[in-house]
């Protein structure tokens, strides 16, 4: 969707928002997967058990080969898991319905002129707030199975956000705004919140909203 939006604007103006949008249906699947394999073992996902000895190991909890820690590991895991997916669900609901639907699908990198100014207080806080609440999705399955498997995935989406905040999205804004927004990229975090700025953060989960124009 970014690297082919001059060749498709130039291609087909209007309509070329329609034909990038097939590159969103692809990854948001995608993304289900890579969450879905994160949080529930193989054996959970299929009817088979695999086949592959290794694949069955670096799917189950590293904490099972410590029998004595079972029980507390487990009470941990549970809590430390839902308390990151709910953190991750609301920070991905409240940016969609914040920010709207347009915000979510990247309609607005293709039409720009038809984007709002957005001065809302959660972007004193982070710069990227969806990511983060992906982060968080993907963290709890760490939890919840502390895998290998887990570990990798969470590594991944990690490193994939952070490629493409750098190399590509951030790329974009750097050339649209200029200095003003390399000086506000030093200053506010891209994934993780600051502790003095957690009370932002969560008045933001709770629905509180206030710009800076209010």
């Amino acid at each position: 969707m970014w690297h082919k939006k001059d060749k498709l604007l130039k291609k087909y103006n209007e309509l070329a928002y329609q034909k990038a949008f097939i590159f969103a249906v692809i990854g948001i699947p995608q993304f289900i997967a890579i969450i879905c394999h994160a949080y529930f073992s193989t054996v959970f996902l299929s009817s088979k058990s695999p086949v592959n000895e290794t694949t069955i190991v670096l799917s189950s909890s590293l904490l099972s080969f410590l029998p004595a820690m079972s029980y507390f590991a487990l009470i941990v895991r549970i809590i430390g898991s839902l308390l990151l997916l709910i953190l991750g669900l609301l920070t991905v609901f409240r940016a969609l319905f914040t920010f709207g639907i347009d915000y979510m699908a990247l309609v607005h990198l293709y039409y720009p002129e038809e984007s709002e100014f957005q001065d809302h207080e959660i972007y004193s806080v982070l710069r990227h707030p969806a990511y983060a609440g992906f982060l968080l999705i993907s963290a709890g399955a760490v939890f919840a199975r502390f895998s290998v498997y887990s570990l990798i995935f969470f590594f991944m989406l990690l490193i994939g956000f952070l490629c493409h905040i750098w190399f590509v999205e951030e790329r974009e804004l750097v050339a649209r705004f200029g200095t003003p927004f390399l000086e506000y990229r030093r200053q506010v975090p891209a994934l993780i919140v600051k502790p003095k700025m957690l009370g932002t953060f969560f008045s933001f989960l709770i629905g509180r909203k206030k710009n800076n124009n209010s």
